[in-house]
């Protein structure tokens, strides 16, 4: 057991959830689709092919643009810019929709991992506040929906709410902020040493690890810090808080 502790926060790619990757190219096509087929019900004639090429451009440039930093991509400025290069006049609603359009098919990939909704229900058993603290663009909203996961946390965090990514401590401690809670207090479960490890144990929190897959050799003695525990599945909470 780890002490005191009165709040879980999860990672959510590759911890509560994964891409199926069969699905994951159908579902992004069928996404395109519907987005271009609304572009042409406004009167705006651009093919799949061109707007994927420029979304591609656009995209690899603001990725560029923020590389080595801790910032997170801003989806509403990628498509802004995506159709000012279409020729098309950007609006706040026009990007919304189209986000919303995109992501409500996109994220159909998205599958939870068997052992995600026993542990969140005994999370809420033994009454645990509980929290997602994830490196994730607007997208996570539509994955939260499709999931039916919001019940199961009192706090949503994303990274794109404050444009900073783990292991910037900023996602930590905003979200400890909404849960009232404080680090000691709190344990943080995800599968990323530096991003949901390293990260969280530098502002204070206990950390677990959940190693679904291989991970850099060496990782810890890099940074001199280590994990509270390793687990290979969230089942193994149970033993631990």
């Amino acid at each position: 057991m780890m002490g005191e502790i009165k709040a879980v926060l999860f990672d959510l790619y590759g911890t509560l959830v994964y891409e199926e990757r069969d699905e994951e190219e159908q579902y992004r096509f069928k996404a395109y689709n519907r987005l271009i087929d609304y572009l042409k019900s406004l009167g705006y004639n651009v093919s799949i092919n061109y707007f994927i090429k420029i979304y591609n451009n656009i995209f690899e440039k603001c990725l560029e643009r923020i590389k080595g930093t801790l910032n997170e991509l801003d989806m509403i400025y990628v498509y802004w810019n995506i159709f000012k290069n279409l020729g098309i006049m950007p609006s706040l609603n026009l990007v919304k929709n189209c986000l919303d359009i995109f992501y409500t098919m996109e994220v159909r990939s998205v599958k939870i991992f068997p052992d995600t909704l026993s542990i969140l229900n005994y999370c809420r058993k033994r009454s645990f506040k509980t929290a997602i603290v994830s490196n994730a663009t607007i997208r996570f909203e539509y994955v939260i929906s499709h999931l039916k996961l919001s019940n199961y946390f009192d706090v949503l965090m994303a990274s794109y709410k404050i444009l900073k990514v783990k292991p910037h401590p900023e996602i930590y401690l905003k979200t400890l902020n909404l849960l009232n809670i404080s680090p000691q207090n709190a344990v943080m479960i995800g599968n990323s040493p530096l991003s949901d490890i390293i990260g969280a144990k530098k502002v204070g929190l206990k950390a677990i690890l959940v190693k679904r897959h291989d991970i850099e050799e060496n990782i810890f003695q890099k940074y001199n810090v280590y994990p509270d525990a390793i687990i290979f599945s969230l089942n193994e909470l149970r033993k631990l808080i």
